[in-house]
């Protein structure tokens, strides 16, 4: 558990929670596997609320369910100029090197998600929350990690479903760009 306030936003249907607490990608070809880089980067990390549920009801069905989710997450995230970093089972931790593209990106998946469960049956997706965080991450060997991703992953567990939880950092950078209403 987070041990600060935060508010709520909404933006048209969709509400999202701001934290009140807490470059470039590295070119693959020019690192060695050994070598650790360090980048600043806007870092989203995405959950399907209730997927262990529905996997111990019938696994075939949630595993369709949650790979039909991630690509169009994922096909969300390109459109914002964003990349998928790694797969966290039932959601993805994705980089951007800009918080307004992040928090865009973050704002479209929920506002898809709301318009089809507005539009069909509501076992035909999961409800995701998503955690957006600012800072520096470390690519090590293949992986990512730091405080940066630690307090994102924090802060999606903090977001109510079919909500987004940003960071302080993160909503000063994008207050002033994009439509957010504390």
């Amino acid at each position: 558990r987070l041990d600060h306030k935060q508010q709520i936003l909404t933006n048209n249907k969709t509400t999202y929670t701001r934290s009140l607490a807490a470059g470039p990608m590295p070119n693959d070809a020019s690192s060695t596997q050994n070598e650790i880089q360090r980048s600043l980067a806007a870092i989203v990390i995405t959950d399907a609320v209730g997927f262990s549920r529905r996997m111990s009801q019938n696994e075939d069905a949630a595993l369709a369910l949650i790979n039909q989710d991630l690509q169009l997450i994922s096909d969300l995230c390109q459109q914002f100029q964003g990349s998928i970093l790694k797969t966290t089972g039932d959601g993805l931790l994705m980089y951007f090197i800009s918080a307004v593209q992040a928090v865009s990106c973050a704002m479209e998946i929920q506002n898809r998600f709301l318009a089809l469960a507005e539009k069909e049956s509501v076992n035909q997706h999961f409800v995701h929350r998503i955690g957006v965080h600012l800072g520096d991450i470390f690519f090590n060997n293949g992986d990512i990690m730091g405080s940066a991703v630690n307090i994102t992953a924090r802060l999606e567990a903090e977001a109510k479903p079919g909500s987004i939880c940003m960071s302080q950092v993160v909503y000063e950078v994008v207050k002033s760009r994009l439509s957010i209403e504390a």
